[in-house]
């Protein structure tokens, strides 16, 4: 019988979920691109920002983040691994976003579609520089969150390599402590202590039978013999 994976598999339940919203989402901008009439196109993107700001507060939910950090002890495969690291990727990036920008991201860019549809035929590029600079001011609020988002994670990661080496260290000096406490340790020690001592007093003695060997240097003649 496999182990249990409750967390894993709530995980699971919520991306089928974001996956069919997703999937909706999918055929309403495509309807609106293709077939929407033009004075449908507001409430069609107002629609789709409704969508996109529920598939975003599925993807940040509280929950997800104890999920996701009870699903790390579980037994899981490697698969099951891999795909819990990309549902955690894609809660910090989700997280990283207010839900007012993602709904701001979607009105503007289906604002500025529509528009270009009969602005390019005008050539009216002045009319489409009014829409775009706010889809172009959005994505680069995006880009900004995105990258303090990166930067913490970064120095999450760092903080989180220091303490474990950190952890590893004093559990090494304990380890040596430990062994240094030992009866075993502590025979060897007195055995080191004693064999130090052997070879000094070996040493001591063959120093001093080579000084008495030495033979005497001779007086020097003076002549006075």
């Amino acid at each position: 019988m496999p182990a249990p994976k409750p967390n894993y598999t709530e995980l699971c339940r919520i991306y089928s979920r974001l996956y069919r919203y997703n999937h909706l989402g999918a055929i309403v901008g495509w309807d609106r691109n293709a077939m929407m009439p033009p004075k449908g196109n507001a409430a069609r993107a107002a629609a789709e920002a409704e969508l996109n700001a529920l598939i975003h507060r599925t993807r940040t939910d509280p929950q997800l983040a104890v999920w996701l950090e009870a699903a790390e002890q579980e037994p899981l495969d490697e698969t099951e691994r891999a795909n819990l690291r990309e549902i955690r990727r894609d809660w910090r990036d989700a997280n990283a976003l207010p839900e007012a920008l993602v709904e701001a991201k979607t009105l503007a860019g289906a604002k500025c579609e529509h528009a270009w549809r009969l602005q390019r035929q005008a050539n009216d590029w002045q009319g489409f520089l009014e829409n775009f600079r706010d889809v172009v001011r959005i994505a680069r609020e995006e880009a900004q969150r995105y990258l303090a988002e990166l930067h913490q994670q970064d120095f999450a990661e760092r903080q989180r390599k220091e303490n474990a080496h950190s952890e590893n260290c004093a559990a090494d000096e304990r380890r040596r402590h430990a062994e240094d406490l030992s009866p075993t340790c502590r025979r060897e020690a007195r055995w080191r202590r004693a064999a130090q001592a052997r070879r000094a007093r070996t040493q001591s003695a063959g120093n001093a039978g080579r000084d008495a060997s030495a033979t005497p240097a001779e007086a020097p003649d003076n002549g006075t013999a």
